[in-house]
């Protein structure tokens, strides 16, 4: 969880609190964000990288 929130915090601008529950599985994790976070903000998410490893950010309903 460490290295996801502050992978997230670093590239989205995020603070602690705008974090809910982590969830994480075998392929993929699941992090609660805010529903109102700005476009321009899931658009600097999605350059995210955890580990050097490109992450597939998508909004909850629309992938797992």
């Amino acid at each position: 969880p460490r290295q996801i929130v502050g992978a997230l915090a670093n590239e989205g601008g995020l603070q602690r609190g705008d974090f809910g529950k982590i969830d994480i599985r075998a392929g993929y994790s699941v992090v609660e964000l805010p529903a109102t976070l700005p476009q321009e903000v899931w658009d600097a998410l999605r350059s995210t990288r955890i580990s050097g490893v490109l992450i597939n950010l998508e909004r909850e309903g629309r992938g797992h």
